[in-house]
C-alpha cells in the first residue's frame, strides 16, 4: 500500500503535509500526486506545493 504525501507552506514559513487515500500500487500512487497538486492549489491559495512523494506502508518515515 502506498499514500501521496504533498508538503505545501505559505511565505510566512506556515507548512502543512497533506496525504491522500492508500492506494495498492506504486505506479496508481504516482498517477495521483498531479490530482492532489491542484487539490491543494484550489483549496490552499496562500499555500505553495513544495514537494511530494508517495510512501509505502511500513517505510521508516
Amino acid at each position: 500500500m502506498f499514500t501521496a504525501i504533498l508538503l505545501a507552506c505559505s511565505l510566512e514559513g506556515q507548512c502543512v503535509g497533506v496525504a491522500g487515500p492508500a492506494v495498492k500500487t506504486l505506479d496508481e500512487c504516482l498517477s495521483g500526486i498531479p490530482f492532489g497538486w491542484l487539490m491543494v492549489e484550489e483549496n490552499y491559495p496562500h499555500m505553495i506545493v513544495q514537494d511530494a512523494k508517495c510512501v509505502a506502508w511500513g517505510e521508516a518515515t
